[in-house]
Formats: C-alpha cells, structure tokens, sequence
C-alpha cells in the first residue's frame, strides 16, 4: 500500500493517469482530438481535461449531468457547481476555470473569460500596488539600463506569461520583451514588468468576451474591409492577423512576428515572438510574420471541430509588399534569399488579403501602443467610415 502511494510522486504518474482516463472515455464513444490529447467529444458533448479537472460543455444540461454521472461512477470526484447571479436578461452562471473565471449567459448567448483574482493574488505576491493609473503595459525603453538586481523576475514573468496566454493578449509584448532580459535581470527590467501588473491591476476585470452582437460588427467591418480592397473573400468563422515590427529587438536586430486567430470575432489564440532569422527589409519581416501566423493556425487543430463546412481561414496582412510577394510564381532579385521554408505562404495565398494597420489586431503584438486593449474589443457603437481618412477614429472603437 505504501508503495501505491509512492507512485504519485514518480515523473511517469500523470502519464499513466492520462492513459487510464483517455482509455475508458475512448471505450465509452468519445472522440479524441489529433493534435489536442486533452480534447474530446461525443455527439454535440465536448470534454476538456488539464490533469485531473475536466470540464464538459453541451446543447443541454441534461446531457451534460448524464456524462458527468458516467465518468463519476468510473472515477472518484466531485462536481464543482456555478455561482450564479442574476443579470438584467435571465441568469448569470460563473465556474472557475484553471484560475480564469468563466461567466455565461444562457438567454443571450453572451460569454466572458478573465482573470481578475489571479491578477490581485500575484500582485500581493509580490508587494505591488496599483499606483496611478496607467494605460499602456510597456513603453520603448532600453531594459538593460540601470544596476543588476536580485528581484525574483522569473517567478513574476512565469504568472504574467500564464495570464498572458490564458485571457490577456494585450499583455503579451510587454512579458516577451521583459522575458528576454531575465537572464540579465536590471532594475529597468523590474521596472517594466511591475509596469505590466500594474497596468493589469487597474484593467483586471477585462478578458475576452463574445456576444452575438460583437460578431457581427467584426463580420460587417472585415466585410467592407475585403470589399474596398477589391475581393472576392467573405469573412469565415476563423480570421487571422498577420503583423511585424522591423528590427525591433536593439541587441539582436531581429524582427517581431505578431499573430493572432479569431473565431466567430474572438481572439482565440494569439502568440508575440522573435523571428528566427535576422529580416534585411521590411518586406521580408512581414512574409515571415505571415509565416508565423499561418504555423499558429495550422496548430489548432481543433479548428474542425467548431465548423461544420470547412472553410480555410481568412489571414489578414497590412503589408502590400508581402502580399504581393505570396501571390508571385517568380523570385525577384530581392526575394530570391528568402528561405524556402517561408514560401509555404505562397500556398495559402489565395486566403491572404489586405487590411488597413489601423484595423489590424496583430499591431500590438509587435510594438508599445497607447491603448492596445481597445484593439481587441469591438465596439457596438462600430461604424465603418465611408473613407479612408476617418480610419484612426474607427481604431479607437475597435
């Protein structure tokens, strides 16, 4: 018996945990997702599991009590039951989620993700107080100034990086550059990341939201979008965004990819990083960041799963050179050195299209911004412009 219980503590205990898991809901008709190990389905029921928590999502509760029972009569646990509140239309319920809080309303489909106690938790981890109010999460600032510092910098990166992933792309430049000076901690890099949690403070109680009427504005945008460029597109389920800085990184004098996917006008997955190769023009920074994007969509896998006519996804770029160079059969003598790998957008390129930089939501994934949370949010007050020239008033609403 004592060595039963020694088991939990062996590196290969979780492993063995999953394959008991995955194997009984295989046997009972679950589906599991090929690049997703975590993911299942049966019929319109939907499971998730991290570990040992597991959360099933379906068209009716009685479905979803039903599996629930099945899996609890196999295995012990428990039941964690929603909070619920009530709201102006009907019932709002909210679960917690790994740390992330899940609100939902039945009546009017309207859903929201944020993490607002994990936010408060790590800033009183650390001493940090809101101060004034801020709202940007980084400025352009040389972090390896100032004198060395032993503050605990990767712990805090590790809790900004987790929320950053999980509800908060707006933060996700600001931790990838205070990540890549870890390793030379100064007190300009403890600066900036404080910088983050301070801004995260005062805007803790935004996440990712998704109501019927935020879909529909981003469709009628991007629509209009396609339309004045001329294209025979329409904007499916799945969106993504392509963008990049150029030689952006002062010690490396790499370029930034910013990407960013969309479903049903919700970011969804989103990612900020340093290119592996060093850009010699801007044309060829952005062809990378469609790369990058392009790889970060491919990756969800779960895509097909949401969609029921598969619809390859709308990629969405501000840069004309990169587009152009995506739609040409022939190398010029200023495109022939990009590498091969990177032609891989040329397959994809009949599902690139332009958009204006004000109506990119992958902007602020490659560079400071005033206000970036505003780009991820799309107003219910949104109307397109009827010329170009009013384009920074509609950035501001989206």
């Amino acid at each position: 018996m004592l060595l039963l219980k020694s088991l939990y503590g062996l590196r290969v205990a979780p492993r063995i945990w999953y394959d008991s898991y995955s194997k009984f809901l295989l046997s009972k008709g679950w589906e599991r997702a090929e690049g997703e190990p975590g993911l299942f389905r049966r019929g319109k029921l939907t499971l998730a599991m991290y570990v040992d928590d597991s959360f099933i999502s379906g068209p009716s509760q009685k479905e979803v009590d039903e599996a629930m029972k099945e899996v609890l009569d196999h295995f012990s646990g428990k039941v964690i039951p929603a909070e619920t509140s009530s709201d102006d239309v009907g019932k709002r319920e909210t679960r917690d989620i790994l740390g992330v809080r899940l609100s939902y309303n039945r009546v009017k489909g309207e859903l929201k993700l944020d993490m607002e106690q994990a936010i408060d938790k790590l800033a009183k981890k650390f001493g940090i107080l809101p101060g004034r109010e801020i709202s940007t999460p980084c400025v352009a600032c040389d972090l390896t100034e100032g004198s060395q510092s032993n503050f605990a910098i990767r712990s805090l990166v590790g809790g900004l990086q987790y929320i950053g992933t999980m509800c908060r792309p707006d933060v996700v430049y600001a931790i990838n550059r205070v990540a890549r000076c870890m390793h030379n901690c100064t007190t300009s890099v403890v600066s900036a990341a404080k910088r983050i949690v301070r801004y995260l403070l005062h805007t803790k109680s935004v996440g990712i939201e998704y109501s019927p009427a935020k879909e529909r504005k981003f469709i009628e945008t991007y629509q209009k979008v396609l339309k004045d460029a001329d294209s025979t597109l329409s904007v499916p389920q799945f969106v993504g965004f392509s963008d990049s800085d150029f030689a952006g990184c002062n010690v490396t004098l790499r370029s930034s990819s910013g990407s960013i996917l969309f479903f049903r006008g919700t970011p969804i997955a989103w990612s900020s990083r340093r290119q592996t190769l060093r850009a010699v023009s801007t044309c060829e920074a952005e062809y990378i960041g469609m790369y990058d994007t392009l790889k970060l969509i491919e990756g969800q896998s779960y895509q097909d799963w949401f969609v029921q006519n598969k619809q390859c996804p709308l990629l969405f770029c501000d840069n004309q050179s990169a587009i152009t160079v995506a739609n040409s059969s022939l190398p010029t003598k200023k495109t022939k050195h990009f590498q091969l790998r990177f032609h891989h957008v040329k397959e994809h390129a009949d599902n690139i299209a332009y958009v204006p930089t004000q109506l990119n939501k992958s902007d602020p994934l490659t560079k400071p911004m005033g206000n970036p949370l505003l780009v991820f949010m799309v107003s219910d007050r949104h109307q397109f412009p009827e010329s170009r020239k009013d384009l920074a008033t509609v950035y501001m609403a989206i």
